[in-house]
């Protein structure tokens, strides 16, 4: 998501019309100054860059011509195309990649951290949402099955399934990733983009004379 998208989605969402306040108490509103107002979105607390997934605080600034000035922060949330959103529950993770001996005293704590793991909830009243906090570890979970599994990996490594769980006031949603154990022995490229395993093996002399590329892998 570009700080441009975000800015023009923002701003789309703060449109309105906007009437000129009577000067007179009981009066009937004056005019339409829509066209008047001057509209900026500026972020709080100094962010600038929307572009990782996360809780933002957003303010909104309108002025008129006369001198009038107004502004809300609001909150928002952006999401991944990959997370899962269920009962006002949202909840993202990415998949990641161990080492043989990490993966032996893998933990819930360390997965969360590994898999950048965070969970949003929202209240919604009257259709519109209302807030939305960031929920804090305590209430994310992990498919324990799943993690001893990879615990016990072999040093062949592999690639496993791993499931989170957000729960909060009995909802809950999950999200499945993947996890990458490398081979105790693997060779890693620099980019680490790449990976060969290879282990010794016996042939018979027999066999030797007619081994293959194909046979040796």
């Amino acid at each position: 998501v570009t700080d441009a998208a975000i800015d023009t989605q923002v701003d789309a969402l703060a449109s309105a019309t906007w009437l000129e306040a009577p000067t007179t108490e009981g009066a009937a509103v004056s005019r339409d100054v829509t066209s008047a107002i001057t509209k900026t979105v500026t972020s709080a607390m100094g962010v600038t860059d929307f572009s990782e997934v996360g809780l933002y605080s957003v303010t909104f600034n309108l002025s008129v011509p006369v001198g009038g000035t107004a502004s809300k922060t609001v909150q928002v949330l952006v999401k991944d195309p990959k997370d899962e959103s269920k009962d006002g529950l949202t909840i993202h993770a990415e998949n990641f990649v161990l080492e043989y001996a990490d993966a032996q005293d893998l933990t819930l704590a360390k997965s969360i951290t590994n898999g950048g793991v965070q969970a949003y909830a929202q209240t919604e009243k009257n259709g519109e949402i209302e807030k939305i906090e960031k929920l804090n570890n305590n209430a994310i979970s992990v498919d324990t099955t799943q993690l001893e599994t990879i615990q016990s990996s072999t040093i062949d490594g592999g690639i496993y399934k791993l499931t989170f769980t957000a729960t909060k006031d009995s909802k809950t949603v999950s999200k499945e990733i993947e996890v990458l154990v490398k081979p105790k022995n693997a060779v890693v490229d620099g980019t680490e983009s790449l990976m060969l395993d290879a282990k010794a093996f016996v042939v018979d002399y027999e066999d030797a004379a007619s081994l293959t590329e194909a046979l040796a892998i």
